[in-house]
């Protein structure tokens, strides 16, 4: 399924007031557009790194998903902070 269509589901289901598990919620944060601010990738490690119960490949397979998630975003890194600010190409 397409990330596009996995975040409309979750969304879907929280709007209808159903409970999404841990992993669900580390999908909606990490799959939303994050263009203004990283802070919902870093609610989703958090959120990961808390969770208790969930089998250790799983919690793997979810935190390489969400860092695979940042690197691929576009402009993940702000320029702000980047450090080839102000280099030339």
């Amino acid at each position: 399924m397409a990330a596009a269509q996995i975040f409309k589901q979750l969304l879907r289901q929280l709007l209808q007031g159903k409970a999404l598990s841990d992993e669900e919620l580390v999908d909606l944060l990490s799959l939303k557009d994050n263009d203004e601010t990283l802070d919902d990738f870093y609610a989703a490690l958090h959120i990961l790194a808390k969770t208790k119960g969930l089998p250790e490949s799983r919690q793997l397979h979810a935190f390489t998903s969400v860092w695979r998630r940042i690197y691929l975003h576009d402009e993940y890194v702000p320029s702000s902070l980047r450090f080839d600010r102000g280099l030339a190409n």
